[in-house]
């Protein structure tokens, strides 16, 4: 069956305008790094599941962060001193990591920088640990703290503001190797920190309805098969993609088109995954540890 998988692959490769840039054997042959999360710490030619990267920094980010907390128990002001630094000396790896590359950040070519720091714990971590001090914070202000509605409209634009620079400040296309560097080392922090007053506003009922909106119901559903649709959408793109025997004119339109389709196709496929296997082993896991 593993046989007759790939050569059917291999056989709808031959036939598409694409080129086949995914070694079918990658997964055969390192499956076992998946399976200790420490995938990302390898070239992009051995990651089985190449969109499997960020699971392995969630991982890596949920043992820290679960040690740290039951450090921070008996030794609070240790904790948060260690986290300050993790948080510090990644962004000086990241830094360094880029000049010593000579890296120059390219809208073009986002993945230019996948092997030596893409991927990686020190490029990702700030945003996680930005997370980790929003959830500290609902933790101790147990009563929500009074702020004029100027207030909250500013740190809302300023949050807004911060979030449009990082995304959109490089959009002209190139940064020099110093702007990058500065650029790759903080970005993601940055972008956690811009997220903390949204989270916290809503949270405290200073924006209530952007929490409705946040919250409303239906959403629900979709928010549980989001991880199940991470895990199977590059599947759909390259089942779409390869299966594509003639040149296709692209354009805005094609293209949000195309993108919507592959959204509704991966959610209904997450649906089916979810139900006959990510549901039945939580419900499993909650009965065995009820108590």
């Amino acid at each position: 069956m593993h046989t007759n998988f790939f050569s059917h692959f291999r056989e709808t490769f031959n036939n598409s305008i694409f080129q086949a840039t995914i070694a079918p054997n990658t997964c055969s042959q390192y499956w076992w790094r998946n399976i200790l999360y420490v995938n990302n710490f390898y070239p992009l030619s051995e990651i089985c599941m190449i969109w499997s990267w960020y699971m392995a920094n969630e991982m890596q980010f949920y043992i820290m962060a679960t040690i740290l907390l039951v450090v921070s128990v008996r030794y609070f002001k240790t904790a948060i001193l260690t986290l300050a630094s993790i948080l510090i000396s990644s962004w000086g790896v990241a830094g360094l990591v880029s000049l010593r590359h000579h890296y120059t950040h390219k809208v073009a070519k986002p993945f230019e920088s996948f092997d030596f720091l893409y991927d990686k714990p020190w490029q990702r971590v700030g945003t996680y640990i930005m997370g980790m001090l929003t959830g500290y914070i609902i933790h101790k202000v147990k009563t929500p703290p009074k702020i004029s509605g100027r207030i909250n409209i500013l740190l809302w634009i300023l949050s807004l503001g911060l979030l449009a620079l990082i995304i959109l400040g490089v959009w002209e296309g190139q940064l020099n190797e110093v702007s990058t560097a500065f650029y790759v080392s903080i970005g993601h922090t940055a972008f956690g920190f811009s997220l903390i007053w949204m989270v916290l506003s809503c949270c405290w009922g200073l924006t209530p309805t952007i929490n409705r909106l946040l919250s409303y119901r239906c959403l629900w559903p979709l928010s549980r098969l989001t991880y199940c649709a991470y895990l199977i959408h590059p599947v759909i793109m390259l089942i779409t993609a390869f299966r594509m025997d003639g040149t296709v004119q692209l354009n805005n339109v094609l293209i949000i088109i195309v993108f919507f389709g592959n959204a509704v196709v991966s959610f209904i496929a997450a649906f089916f995954i979810s139900v006959l296997l990510e549901a039945p082993v939580v419900r499993l896991l909650k009965i065995l540890l009820r108590k």
